[in-house]
Order: C-alpha cells, then structure tokens, then sequence
C-alpha cells in the first residue's frame, strides 16, 4: 500500500511480542491474531471477515465482547467505528478493558496445553497394553476352564 511517509510500517515474526506496546488494536479476529490479543490482554476492536468462504471471525469477535475484553464493527455497521475507537481512546474504559482481559488471559490462556498434551503421551508411552488375539476361539483353545460353578 502507498501509505504517508509520517505511518511505520513495523514488521517482524512474530509480531505478539510487540503487543504490550500498544494501548488497544484494530484488528481481523483471525485465529492466531485473536489468541496472542487475548493472551496479552490487548484491548481490541475487532473488525471480522464476514465473507462466507472464511472461517465464522465474527463469532471470536463476539465472544471478546461478551468477555468484555473487545469490540466489533460489522461489516454492514461502518459508522460504528467511530463511537468504538471513542470508547478505546477513553483511558479508563481501555484500562478497564485491559485488567479484564489479564484475569482472562491468566486465568485461561496462560497454560501451554501443548506440555499437558505431551506429558499424557509420555505417561502412555511407559503403559505396556495387554491384547488379545485377533481370533476369540483361539482364546478359548488356551483357555482351560475348571469345572464351572453351579
């Protein structure tokens, strides 16, 4: 894009490491940009791609506004940016916005569920699994009975 030379442009990967720079966002709720706001408690207007062929953005842009932790302009709903980013350049509704979604982040988003993961295949993999035969009469071949109880 052609942008005045007063914008940066900032590049890096990956650019959640940056996030605590910033006082809120404006962003597309994809996954991987909706997860690292939430995990850094970023205050976020969310701007989802509605289109039909894209993933339902708009149902994570919901659930950071029902968190509290957000907002969202629809597509169909431009004039709703402007009260949005009023609400975002008020210093106490973003701070409130921002404690919010720390408790949320700390209290769901700061375990790495990926060690949790790991840590049940490695107590599988010490487990030795006992099986059975593929055929069942060859289990009753070996298997001798006593005499059954009446």
């Amino acid at each position: 894009l052609d942008l005045p030379d007063s914008i940066a442009r900032l590049s890096g990967y990956p650019f959640a490491q940056y996030l605590s720079a910033f006082d809120f966002a404006v962003a597309a709720p994809g996954y991987n940009t909706f997860c690292e706001h939430l995990a850094a408690g970023l205050p976020t207007l969310w701007v989802p791609n509605e289109n039909e062929q894209m993933d339902r953005q708009i149902d994570r842009a919901r659930y950071a506004v029902a968190q509290g932790v957000g907002l969202v302009v629809r597509r169909d709903a431009p004039f709703d940016v402007a009260p949005c980013l009023d609400q975002l350049l008020n210093r106490d509704t973003r701070d409130a916005m921002a404690k919010t979604g720390l408790a949320f982040a700390d209290k769901h988003m700061m375990q790495n569920g990926a060690n949790a993961i790991a840590d049940k295949f490695a107590d599988l993999a010490c487990v030795s699994i006992a099986r059975l035969p593929m055929s069942p009469q060859s289990v009753l071949d070996k298997v001798q009975v006593g005499h059954p109880v009446v």
